[in-house]
């Protein structure tokens, strides 16, 4: 059983922040390893590491918590999602949406429904004209709209928008 943070300090008398406390109760959990244990792990880390006053420490790294590189901040499903939408605007809102949306359905699930999504933007684009507004990818992931019955014209999705334009009898 892992301890409350206000018994660790009153027992132990060491003193963690509430972000630092949280990070090394999900790191004995997920590894499952004893509190202390973790706790040991962390500080052999910092001082075997010459720690110093002053100096700054990465607890994340040293308790085995790898840093998020910004670059791979998004899923490789939400990648592929992403290449295939036609409007690619609002990614960390569509990001946010499509976590959520992975709780209704398997990301190929939602993948396989962007045929429909592209089609429906190329109908819309051609019939509005100077009124289109793009609809947001996060807009047709919180409206759950990979089950959406669109007919794909051409056989297929395109996101070559000039070759679709070309398919449809004119330039947008």
């Amino acid at each position: 059983m892992i301890p409350s943070k206000e018994d660790w300090d009153l027992r132990y008398g060491i003193r963690f922040s509430n972000e630092v406390w949280g990070m090394l109760v999900r790191v004995a959990k997920e590894e499952q390893m004893t509190l202390p244990a973790v706790i040991r792990e962390a500080v052999d880390a910092y001082l075997s590491g010459g720690a110093r006053r002053g100096r700054s420490f990465d607890l994340r790294a040293a308790i085995g918590i790898p840093k998020v590189d910004s670059r791979s901040k998004y899923s490789p499903d939400f990648e592929r999602f992403w290449d295939g939408v036609p409007t690619k605007v609002g990614k960390g809102a569509a990001w946010k949406a499509w976590k959520l949306a992975l709780k209704d359905a398997d990301a190929e699930v939602i993948i396989a429904g962007l045929p429909g999504y592209v089609s429906y933007e190329v109908r819309r684009r051609a019939t509005c004209k100077s009124d289109y507004r793009p609809l947001h990818p996060s807009t047709w992931l919180n409206g759950c709209r990979w089950e959406d019955e669109v007919e794909v014209f051409g056989g297929g999705a395109k996101t070559d928008w000039d070759a679709v334009s070309s398919e449809e009898g004119g330039a947008f």
